[in-house]
């Protein structure tokens, strides 16, 4: 079972929150046009896993907080909206 700590919006699984944001995805755009969208709900946190199986750091493969693994630099424009 692989948590995300950095996520503050839920303490699922991340089996689980892919599993759900699918579903959610599903009752909201039904059909098959929508497929290939019900397949990216699933997989959008793929990574997550591949870090998990491969025994990254969380901090290596989790971006809430800070997309690359590190606080954005104060010298860039506009960097408190990142």
């Amino acid at each position: 079972t692989y948590i995300d700590a950095s996520d503050p919006d839920t303490n699922l699984s991340q089996l689980m929150h892919s599993l759900q944001t699918a579903e959610a995805v599903r009752k909201k755009y039904p059909g098959e046009k929508y497929d290939w969208y019900h397949l990216t709900g699933l997989i959008h946190d793929m990574g997550k896993f591949l870090g998990a199986v491969y025994g990254e750091k969380q901090w290596c493969v989790v971006g809430d907080t800070f997309p690359v693994g590190c606080r954005f630099s104060e010298k860039i424009e506009f960097s408190k909206f990142f």
